[in-house]
């Protein structure tokens, strides 16, 4: 079992991968985000705010987690080009977790906007409909479906548009 899991971490470490990085090279301000099998907070990193997504090894391994985290890790860091979807800075491994460093969006997320504002108009609906359309119709195209679509999982960048994030749900269909 211990040689699966030696070459399951070496599978996992490329794309990426920064393999001296340290969690004592962040600072963290806050948790934005919890998950079953992440916490996500918000960090300071050489000047910039970032979002650290920690999953916790052990718990990853009992719960047979690391094919839905291997998934996650190959999406963050395949897509990069595409303004919709969040994008992965890096990750590390430490001895015991494993750490994703995403894009800080300081937009927020939809959920809280709209709880801020209260109901949107048609047009700002309009605009967000199809953004989010845009995002599951490229996704679908790669053969992935997005199974946790949720206003908390859609984020508001410096632009005003939204961006997908948490791919830990996803699956791929392979072509029949």
């Amino acid at each position: 079992h211990a040689n699966s899991l030696l070459l399951e971490e070496k599978e996992f470490n490329k794309n990426n991968f920064h393999k001296n990085e340290s969690l004592s090279n962040f600072s963290l301000l806050s948790i934005i985000g919890k998950g079953r099998a992440s916490t996500v907070y918000l960090a300071e990193y050489q000047g910039e705010y970032v979002a650290l997504k920690i999953f916790d090894k052990l718990y990853v391994y009992k719960n047979d987690l690391i094919e839905r985290i291997v998934l996650e890790k190959n999406i963050l860091c395949a897509f990069s080009d595409q303004k919709f979807l969040c994008h992965m800075k890096f990750y590390f491994t430490t001895r015991t977790k494993i750490v994703f460093v995403l894009l800080f969006y300081l937009g927020g997320d939809l959920f809280n906007m709209l709880l801020k504002n209260g109901k949107f108009d048609e047009t700002t609906s309009a605009f967000y409909a199809a953004q989010i359309a845009n995002m599951i119709s490229f996704l679908h195209s790669k053969n992935i479906v997005y199974r946790d679509l949720k206003l908390e999982n859609l984020m508001i960048n410096e632009n005003g548009y939204l961006t997908l994030i948490d791919f830990g749900s996803c699956k791929i269909i392979e072509d029949q």
